[in-house]
């Protein structure tokens, strides 16, 4: 009791957070050992204990009775369930957090103690004299359904599990609504005096809901406390959220067409207080969340009857227009996409006629809040910085966007339902009022510019490419937008966006790349950005109309190197690829080597220096992306079966490249040139063919004197584009004779270095056994690797690093697939019976080693993400083991059950888990096996692994 009383106290005193997190495990420790029933009680019964040490005691108390009843004897259940019950009782008047904890605490022990039936009247029997104001049965009422709703919060087997469900919930739902029926006219026949809780009762309402027929409901006094609720501050959320549910309720609208028709007039009721409470946040966004949860769930509705649920577009339109904190309008995102998706089909055709109108108007609602926030007496035209309009709250910014780029979604619903041209005037129309005020002289702020500049560009995907109305227009406007970064980096974004359009109409081209070119002059960082990002998409896609200017565009690309910075570089460099890749083949090698150039003297000059900083690392990881993007981009055609002028080249340079992997070993630099290699293979495969033997060589030495796992996963790129039985035979001899030095090299490392210690490189290395295995299984399987490659595979399961330790199971479930003569994947020619009897023999020679490692790591050992990952191993293994002999299964399933601490699991659990086990693997059931072993080990897990003290989120 000191022990835990000290360490409570640190957890909630002002203290060092090392000495907090070591309290919280002491703290976790004591909620899985067997000496915390009888202390919790102990605490929950002390006068003067703590609300603090209380609160944990009964959270403890539901921990051990949701993954610990198995630590109880049957005869002690009842005396549990009496004492639990008597505090709760107790604890009516208590503060609502420990009420709500006992509540859970009486929820779980309902929901374990199988032998208690009645259980709801038993507790409102127990409740009804002690608490004539129901606090305590309506706060069990409203959490049993979550309780008993989450596979997570038990240990009962599923097949238990449901039928406890139908026992505690679907075979109660009538008599609750007769309770909660009570307490509600006991307060009417009070005048409203009885103290009934009436939060709880529609707290209790919603919990139950999906348990008691609608119809029932919606005929009985609690929809009319509800709709009566929405006037009251303090019930409001609690109706709100019972509302929300009653409408989701009626989704399937053929089927609940009645209660619809009963819901609706009384929801329009509440259309007022869309205007009266825009002062009011709280009520505002609860409304607005009621409004737009009925849009949503009558949609199919709204598209069949238009004219009957106009009236709720409306009022969603009004909520959106009147929202100042920009809270209740994200309720709405979801509705437009559905609305929209509905009113596309031929057969609404009439109903987006009617609707079309509030859709516009929509996207002029949405402008308005699209608007970047003006600080207080900011000066008219003043360009402020963006770090000012949010005075440096990084937080607020980010939001903004986010939130931005939700509305864009909602404008192109707008297009799709009012239409393109429509839309795209109404936002210009915004736009020209403004400037028209700037050029006669009159007050505007920038933001009134920027924000419709930002919506035409979200409308940019809606808008076809012979639109010749609204952009041509636009587009001559360009020069008279004001001098202010944000407004020339939405406008340059703007131009940027209709590329495609451009394309058809290409003498509007040289215009707009002025206007771009404009952007780079300007010393900010955001305009040159999107100036960069912009270029790559026009010469991308017009660079029909541009190919004749590669010249000029180099002069260019030379002269902007140095002045900007790295990823507007990268841009450019896209962009001008894609024109280089159009152009005819026979200026190929020359007009590529042109662009690369600067790149290839800064790689030189690298090599002649030593200590290079980390900055200089980058610039020159820089420098290779650069030849990345034009090996990549730059495969125009070819039918000449000489060398390909692009692979020529990657030829000459390769001994200049190669070269940095010598001078410079850095991982930054290694991994750089490796992608680019990779790169090379799959743009240019069979054609690249002629690099192998210098690939090969590379990347042999590479992992030899690195070790980095870069150099694996272009070996694995190698093996399928070259090592396939298509190939022919000397090709094959060379691709293998590599994978096995690679192989060679692997399992020397892996005797300096733990798995756990290399996690990566274990990922790469699976990978690339992984397309070894795809490419030619019989390669692999007539391999002296594969008996090492077996006992590395299960050597390497100790890795904990979730994507590492999929690419080490995965493997193990192919090998296995094989073994079983069900290869994963579709073979090009069958393997060879001798190969896969080798194989077979192997497997199960390692059969009781996979076995032990994959259960227990399904148990406790593996992270969660890769429980389903072993699973996909450990089931097939099952399969074959049987195949031999069921009852090595059997043998080996004891033998770690036996392992397994005596504490975490009761003889009479062992002894079911083992016989339900026997069943499945005699009658060869393995789906069911599958799954009885998902739900032992997950429950396992929650038992063992969960952290169960919630200490350091209630000290925070």
């Amino acid at each position: 009791m000191e022990e835990l009383h000290n360490a409570l106290t640190t957890l909630y005193a002002s203290v060092d957070r090392n000495q907090k997190l070591e309290a919280n495990s002491y703290l976790e420790e004591f909620q899985k050992s067997a000496a915390a029933w009888q202390i919790c009680f102990q605490i929950l019964n002390t006068v003067d204990s703590s609300i603090e040490s209380k609160l944990f005691a009964a959270q403890t108390l539901r921990q051990k009775i949701v993954y610990d009843f198995h630590q109880l004897p049957k005869s002690v259940h009842a005396e549990l369930r009496d004492s639990m019950l008597q505090l709760f009782i107790s604890s009516k008047d208590s503060p609502r957090p420990l009420l709500i904890s006992f509540a859970v605490c009486m929820a779980a022990i309902a929901l374990h103690m199988t032998e208690w039936h009645n259980v709801i009247n038993d507790v409102f029997q127990a409740c009804s004299s002690h608490d004539p104001t129901g606090r305590c049965i309506l706060q069990f009422l409203s959490v049993l359904p979550e309780e008993a709703a989450d596979p997570r919060k038990t240990s009962l087997t599923w097949e238990e599990l449901c039928t406890r469900i139908d026992e505690l919930l679907r075979d109660n739902g009538p008599a609750v609504l007769e309770l909660l029926l009570q307490y509600v006219n006991s307060n009417v026949y009070a005048g409203g005096s009885s103290n009934v809780d009436l939060n709880l009762v529609l707290t209790s309402l919603t919990s139950w809901l999906r348990e008691i027929p609608l119809e029932k409901v919606l005929s009985s006094p609690l929809i009319e406390l509800a709709f009566r609720s929405l006037d009251d501050d303090m019930l409001i959320d609690d109706a709100v959220e019972f509302l929300c549910a009653v409408l989701n309720e009626t989704r399937e609208v053929d089927e609940s067409m009645d209660m619809i028709m009963m819901l609706y007039p009384r929801l329009l009721e509440f259309r007022p207080k869309i205007i009266a409470q825009k002062d009011d946040p709280d009520v505002f966004r609860a409304i607005g969340r009621l409004f737009t949860e009925a849009g949503e769930s009558w949609v199919v509705l709204m598209a069949r009857m238009p004219n009957e649920f106009l009236p709720l577009v409306e009022s969603i339109v009004q909520i959106c227009a009147n929202d100042e904190e920009l809270e209740a309008i994200k309720f709405t995102f979801a509705f437009w996409w559905d609305m929209k998706q509905m009113l596309e089909l031929e057969a609404y055709t009439q109903a987006r006629i009617i609707y079309a109108p509030l859709f516009l108007e929509m996207v002029g609602i949405v402008v308005s809040h699209l608007h970047y926030p003006r600080a207080d007496n900011q000066p008219l035209n003043d360009q402020m910085a963006q770090a000012e309009v949010f005075f440096d709250d990084r937080e607020s910014e980010d939001r903004f966007r986010a939130f931005r780029h939700e509305m864009g979604d909602v404008l192109k619903d707008c297009c799709a339902v009012a239409g393109v041209t429509p839309c795209l005037l109404k936002v210009s129309t915004k736009l020209l009022e403004t400037l028209d005020a700037k050029e006669s002289g009159l007050p505007y702020f920038w933001q009134d510019i920027e924000a419709p500049l930002f919506a035409l560009r979200a409308m940019g995907r809606m808008v076809p490419n012979d639109e010749e109305k609204v952009i041509i227009h636009l587009l001559r406007f360009l020069s008279k937008l004001p001098e202010n970064n944000k407004v020339r980096y939405a406008a340059i974004l703007f131009v940027g966006r209709y590329t495609e359009w451009t394309a058809q109409h290409p003498e509007y081209l040289e215009m707009q790349l002025n206007y771009i070119a404009e952007g780079f002059q300007i010393p900010c960082k955001e305009v040159q950005s999107a100036a960069a990002q912009a270029m790559k998409h026009f010469c991308s896609d017009c660079r029909e109309h541009l190919v004749n200017h590669l010249p000029q565009l180099h002069t260019f690309y030379l002269s902007m190197r140095e002045a900007l910075d790295s990823q507007s570089v990268l841009e450019i460099a896209e962009g001008l690829a894609h024109i280089a890749a159009i152009q005819p083949i026979t200026n190929t090698y020359q007009s590529v080597h042109s662009f690369i150039a600067p790149s290839l003297q800064k790689i030189v000059l690298s090599q002649t220096k030593t200590g290079h900083t980390e900055r200089e690392m980058e610039a020159l990881a820089d420098e290779i992306d650069i030849l990345i993007i034009f090996f990549s981009i730059v495969y125009p055609l070819s039918s000449s079966h000489e060398i390909h002028p692009t692979i020529q080249l990657c030829l000459d340079i390769w001994p200049v490249v190669a070269r940095t992997l010598d001078t410079i070993p850095s991982p930054l630099i290694c991994e750089r040139i490796c992608k680019l290699l990779k790169n090379v293979i799959m743009t240019f495969r069979e054609k690249a063919l002629v690099l192998l033997p210098s690939i090969a060589e590379t990347l042999v030495k590479g992992f030899e004197s690195t070790q980095f796992g870069c150099f694996l996963w272009v070996s694995g790129a190698c093996v399928r584009e070259f090592g396939l039985t298509e190939t022919d035979e000397q090709t094959q001899v060379s691709v293998w004779g590599f994978v096995e030095r690679q192989c060679t090299n692997m399992f020397y490392y892996m005797t300096k270095k733990s798995p756990k210690e290399i996690p990566d490189v274990i990922d790469d290395f699976f990978r690339f056994m992984m397309d070894a295995l795809l490419a030619n299984p019989q390669r692999v399987f007539m391999s002296d690797m594969l008996e090492p490659l077996i006992h590395a595979s299960l050597v390497c399961l100790q890795v904990n690093q979730d994507e590492s330790l999929c690419s080490v199971l995965v493997y193990l479930q192919d090998l296995v697939s094989f073994a079983l003569r069900t290869p994963p994947y579709t073979l090009s020619e069958p393997v060879s019976e001798t190969l896969l009897k080798k194989l077979r023999l192997l497997v199960l020679n390692n059969s009781q080693q996979m076995f032990s490692i994959l259960f227990n790591g399904m148990a406790f050992i593996f992270p969660r993400n890769n429980v389903s990952d072993a699973s996909a191993v450990l089931i097939p293994l099952i399969r074959l083991i049987c195949m031999e002999n069921a009852s090595f299964c059997i043998q080996y399933l004891s033998s770690v059950l036996d392992q397994l601490p005596q504490d975490t699991i009761g003889q009479e659990e062992k002894l079911k888990f083992l016989e339900t086990f026997s069943q499945h693997c005699a009658s060869s059931e393995m789906p069911r096996l599958r799954a009885h072993l998902q739900d032992w080990t997950s429950m396992y897990r929650r038992r063992v692994l969960s952290p169960r003290s919630k200490g350091i989120a209630l000290s925070s």
